[in-house]
């Protein structure tokens, strides 16, 4: 599993947290290359790359300040998403 996909649990129900997916979705809403995100925080463009894939994690000071740079709150790059309701598969005849 990625460092940055968070699952959170209830019954019956898995959220998922991709916060890679979000930074880049963030980052393209904003109409800004890796390159220009990682310029405005003094990293490489790589450092942006590797926590959009997931190969990195993020501390939540660094969450703040690159969501600063997208222009975005740091609530909207930890957003989640539905990922699977935990429903038991109907049971065939005589079962």
């Amino acid at each position: 599993m990625p460092q940055n996909r968070v699952m959170r649990y209830r019954p019956g129900v898995v959220y998922s947290i991709d916060v890679g997916a979000n930074i880049r979705t963030a980052r393209l809403a904003a109409g800004l290359s890796q390159s220009e995100v990682a310029g405005r925080l003094g990293l490489r463009q790589t450092w942006v790359s590797d926590l959009e894939c997931g190969r990195r994690g993020i501390w939540i000071g660094n969450l703040i300040r690159l969501a600063e740079a997208i222009g975005c709150e740091p609530g909207d790059l930890l957003r989640r998403q539905l990922v699977l309701p935990l429903a038991r598969p109907d049971p065939g005849p005589g079962e």
